[in-house]
């Protein structure tokens, strides 16, 4: 699900290609290719085939084009809101060749990728609180004759408190508030029967022969 909602975010095309930035005179753009999105040391990482270009448009014509083709790698720190929005944050991208080497990149190349490829990804906002509000009503229909007011303040109170990358997934780590119930009060004892009389009086008995 989140994959989807970040490839749509980033207008994902037929073929499976990502247009992150691309201007109105058609002198800039930026496509990445053949992308994957998979976990990396606590992080996510979107990597693919990528291009661009960046030139100035004067009469019709691009002027000054600088071109470049290799790979991206943009990884990014998951993190999730009060407002139940996950975002990527403390984005780092790194651009290869062709050859998977890191050297001998235009530096008005990486400053273009860099630069509107974070922006891209920054913006991006993965809204769960439909799922928060499903997960709520589940656990409403779980305290069953017990739905008190407190106990429905502490539902609505659920929030996130933190978020891990695991191997297939990411988890969201919740908690709720559960209010303190004080114990039903106790009616009054029902008188011993005389049998229970007996038994009680032959105990005192015993215990006053053993003290």
């Amino acid at each position: 699900m989140l994959q989807s909602a970040l490839r749509k975010h980033l207008r994902e095309q037929s073929g499976g290609t990502l247009e992150l930035w691309r201007t109105a005179d058609g002198c800039g753009s930026l496509v990445m290719r053949e992308v994957t999105i998979q976990p990396r040391e606590g992080r996510l990482r979107i990597s693919g085939r990528s291009s661009a270009e960046a030139g100035v448009a004067l009469f019709g014509v691009c002027w000054g084009s600088v071109s470049w083709e290799g790979y991206a790698d943009i990884v990014g720190r998951p993190e999730i809101g009060p407002d139940w929005r996950l975002r990527l944050v403390d984005l780092d991208t790194q651009l290869y060749d062709l050859n998977r080497q890191s050297g001998g990149i235009a530096e008005a190349v990486w400053a273009v990728v860099r630069g509107f490829a974070e922006a891209q990804i920054g913006r991006f906002a993965f809204d769960l609180a439909p799922q928060a509000a499903e997960l709520r009503a589940l656990l409403g229909l779980f305290a069953g004759q017990t739905r008190s007011a407190a106990l429905l303040g502490a539902l609505q109170a659920m929030r996130p408190v933190g978020i891990a990358v695991e191997p297939e997934a990411v988890r969201v780590t919740l908690a709720i508030d559960i209010p303190t119930v004080p114990p039903a009060p106790r009616g009054p004892e029902a008188a011993l029967t005389p049998a229970q009389v007996k038994r009680w009086e032959a105990a005192l008995d015993r215990w006053d022969g053993f003290l």
